[in-house]
């Protein structure tokens, strides 16, 4: 009964035993999905606080349904990313049920906005498994090699099912590898924006060369791979020749 969950976690709260008061708060959100506008701001402060964070370890391991909500709020409201790296380190103590790919991106995100851009780097090389290590570089998977990962400092091929895009990778001769990118339009008229990369790169000279080869397309104003500064600014860094197409 999420009523009486609620008013014994209060109570063991009151009394100072945050391990078995926060159990039943949680028990209570698994009752009444209500209660999270309640009761979210009461975890993320144990969360943030050291001397309590392990009451949670026990809903960490074991995560309830509503705990990918809770870690969404986290992300937004943490006091710091800390947190939610925190967060992460009690997820990785469970056998049974580790962090979840969106957890982690969820984390990067958050990294990312508050400009520990480094630490995120880091954090997404240490997550990547033998194969994609093999495709670590300047550019990430610069060949296509893997799927679209859409995380971290992976290709992001973000499209919308209005647009009329298709983004997929394939076998195609001409390549320098087992695959290649392909990117189809359905005749629509679309400002294409829709594949990207972060890149973590310092100061420096850098040259980007690649091969395409289209098909049947049409675009007036041409092609062009574009490199954005995106901490900080969103000016342009530098961009490649455009190339009308007809």
């Amino acid at each position: 009964h999420a009523g009486a969950q609620r008013n014994i976690g209060l109570y063991w709260l009151r009394r100072g035993d945050a391990a078995r008061g926060v159990g039943h708060i949680a028990a209570a959100l698994s009752g009444d999905a209500s209660l999270r506008e309640e009761y979210f701001p009461l975890l993320l402060a144990a969360a943030e606080d050291p001397a309590l964070r392990a009451a949670l370890t026990p809903i960490a391991t074991e995560p309830p349904r509503w705990w990918g909500g809770f870690f969404q709020y986290a992300s937004r409201e943490a006091r710091s990313p800390d947190t939610l790296g925190a967060l992460l380190a009690l997820r990785e103590e469970s056998a049974d049920f580790p962090p979840t790919a969106a957890e982690r991106e969820q984390y990067l995100q958050r990294l990312h906005r508050d400009g520990r851009v480094a630490d995120a780097y880091l954090q997404w090389v240490n997550g990547l498994d033998p194969a994609a290590l093999q495709h670590l570089g300047y550019v990430f998977d610069g060949g296509f090699e893997l799927p679209l990962s859409n995380s971290g400092f992976g290709w992001f091929g973000n499209v919308p099912r209005i647009a009329g895009i298709r983004i997929s990778t394939g076998a195609t001769y001409g390549m320098a590898g087992q695959r290649a990118l392909r990117i189809g339009f359905s005749g629509k008229r679309v400002r294409f924006q829709h594949l990207y990369q972060n890149l973590f790169l310092g100061p420096g000279r850098y040259e980007v060369s690649g091969l395409a080869r289209p098909e049947g397309l049409r675009a007036r104003r041409g092609l062009q791979w574009r490199v954005q500064c995106n901490a900080g600014g969103n000016s342009a860094a530098n961009e490649s020749l455009r190339r009308p197409l007809s």
